[in-house]
């Protein structure tokens, strides 16, 4: 049986220790949490919106459309 007059100094640090180790558990919780669920909330688009050149090069060989410069 133990005595709970006098504990032991293995007690103590044990007692003081798991507060900060619960609070670090919990934060490393929501950070992963927050990692987890960022790509589905932000959905991160990836499509490059590249528009194309309305007229090709002057030096294209090819017919040209009607609304193009002529060369």
């Amino acid at each position: 049986m133990t005595d709970l007059t006098n504990p032991s100094p293995r007690d103590a640090t044990e007692q003081v220790a798991s507060p900060s180790r619960r609070r670090a558990l919990a934060r490393l919780g929501l950070a992963v949490g927050a990692a987890y669920a960022t790509p589905s909330l932000l959905r991160l688009d990836r499509q490059a919106h590249a528009a194309g050149t309305p007229c090709p090069s002057p030096y294209w060989p090819g017919p040209r459309p009607a609304s193009c410069p002529k060369r």
